[in-house]
């Protein structure tokens, strides 16, 4: 991490180009508490020297991506289906299982940052897959089909050109309020924008809870943040930062961009075993101007635009 993160401030200082740390956390089970402290001073001292380096996080402890992670990067040359021979390949089957446990030369073990088969679930299957699996740990499927669990990633990974989707239990809830407490982190979900009536195989929790979540658990419950400074994570700072005009705060001419919340009522209902589900206690949304969201209700209207940086010529906006 801290090699990574001296590269990036390296560039962005040399280049004179801003630096985001998108997404900061610690997923490592042998780096909780410990990896902080350094980030931190690094982070500051960059920031001391005018380096424009912030970051952002999602408030959860486990995150999401393909489960062709745990494989040793190697097998990936050619693209996926290249990547599927050498997996199916019983003469690479030792080698295999020997690196996703220990690791190789330029690609740390996935395996070691988890510490568990039990801490990764699948999440998604690809269409003809078993899809009975979703919600499964791997460690669960390997009990099923007596096998060994890494057995059971290289099986369920060469099956596949497509992603299979996993869940990953790798962060420690303690590092998340410490690195939320930092005034140069905001929040961001890492997540696309979806609905219920489109969702497929097991979300993340963060595509529909993300930022209800910030203010339920870590101002209203926790302390953790002041309400003022959770909305100033969520708005004013990340639009500066993209160099959004007219967008992330309440003045005069910028974007009618407005969310209306019930303090005492907001809260993420989403969770890890049922992420499909919306937040309470927001009636209201205004989107440039336009009642998007009425008394929880949508109501069909669909203002948003493309949001351009500052290097494009095209789509100019003006506020209204």
């Amino acid at each position: 991490m801290l090699d990574g993160i001296s590269e990036a401030i390296e560039i962005g200082e040399k280049a004179g180009l801003p630096v985001e740390i998108f997404h900061l956390k610690v997923a490592h089970r042998k780096a909780w508490h410990r990896m902080l402290p350094k980030i931190e001073a690094l982070v500051r001292a960059a920031r001391a020297r005018g380096v424009d380096i912030t970051a952002d996080q999602y408030p959860y402890t486990s995150s999401g991506t393909g489960l062709e992670v745990c494989i040793p990067s190697w097998t990936t040359e050619g693209g996926a289906a290249e990547r599927n021979k050498r997996l199916k390949d019983p003469a690479n089957r030792a080698r295999l299982k020997r690196e996703m446990k220990h690791g190789a030369p330029g690609w740390p073990s996935f395996f070691d940052t988890i510490g568990s088969w039990k801490n990764v679930t699948i999440a998604s299957m690809p269409k003809g897959g078993e899809q009975r699996y979703v919600g499964m740990t791997i460690d669960a499927i390997a009990r099923e089909r007596k096998q060994a669990p890494d057995d059971v990633v290289i099986d369920l990974v060469a099956q596949f050109t497509g992603r299979i989707g996993a869940l990953y239990a790798s962060m420690d809830e303690q590092d998340v309020r410490t690195i939320m407490s930092w005034p140069w982190v905001s929040v961001g979900s890492d997540a696309a924008a979806g609905s219920i009536e489109t969702a497929q195989g097991l979300a993340h929790p963060r595509d529909y809870g993300t930022f209800p979540r910030v203010i339920a658990r870590y101002v209203r419950e926790t302390g953790v943040l002041t309400l003022e400074n959770a909305i100033r994570r969520m708005t004013s700072l990340p639009a500066a930062k993209l160099h959004l005009a007219g967008r992330g705060t309440l003045t005069e001419g910028s974007f009618a961009d407005i969310v209306v919340f019930d303090y005492d009522r907001i809260q993420d209902t989403a969770t890890f075993a049922a992420p499909q589900q919306y937040p309470k206690g927001i009636p209201y949304v205004i989107v440039n101007g336009q009642l998007v969201i009425d008394q929880g209700e949508h109501t069909g209207a669909r203002p948003g635009r493309v949001m351009y940086g500052p290097g494009s010529q095209a789509g100019k906006e003006r506020p209204q």
